[in-house]
């Protein structure tokens, strides 16, 4: 993907949020446009073939949305590479959000992760959703959250999330997996299958 359809897809995203839709969900593409059906069928094409791309070059991530309240949704956002490049070329990047957080204090200290690691459990978690995300967004806490008496998960600041996504492009994908199988093998996890040996990358 050149710079030139970069900033394209990015110019069609600011236009689409400029006219209040949403453009979140790559589902509703077709949706962003008005026109003929040829038109919005041009359109949409072109933004897909766009978003592939991106997608191809770690410009974007995608996911899908289960849980999204008009059914599952294809989900997407820029990559920290995404971000790193556009602060480069000086360009302001789509919201796919598009809304401020909830949150107001974002904090101006860098917290160590040895003494902000707090436990927690996941009936604590589902009762007190709000607070938890407050203190990881305002206090740079973060949680392990378990289960049973047993770690499941851990909510973490989205500076940490970012830094994991720089540490995953940018680490040879052997020694990624060889890292990830060290972690699952201290947390008691089995190691990672594939169900084809094609799919294995080392």
């Amino acid at each position: 993907m050149d710079r030139h359809q970069w900033q394209r897809l990015n110019e069609v995203l600011l236009e689409v949020s400029a006219q209040n839709r949403p453009i979140d969900d790559l589902d509703e593409i077709p949706g962003w446009f008005e026109g003929t059906e040829e038109d919005v069928s041009s359109k949409a094409q072109e933004v897909r073939g766009l978003f592939d791309a991106a997608y191809d070059h770690g410009l974007v991530n995608r996911w899908v949305d289960e849980h999204a309240n008009r059914g599952p949704s294809t989900n997407w956002d820029w990559t920290t590479t995404a971000h790193r490049k556009a602060s480069e070329l000086n360009m302001v990047l789509a919201d796919p959000i598009g809304y401020s957080t909830l949150f107001a204090k974002p904090p101006n200290l860098i917290t160590a992760a040895i003494e902000s690691v707090l436990p927690t459990t996941l009936t604590d978690f589902a009762e007190e959703p709000f607070q938890h995300a407050e203190a990881v967004y305002e206090r740079q806490v973060r949680f392990l959250i378990s289960h049973e008496g047993k770690p499941v998960a851990a909510l973490v600041t989205l500076v940490d999330l970012e830094m994991l996504k720089d540490f995953q492009t940018e680490v040879d994908p052997c020694k990624w997996l060889g890292l990830v199988q060290e972690a699952r093998q201290r947390l008691g996890w089995p190691a990672v299958t594939f169900n084809d040996e094609e799919e294995q990358p080392c």
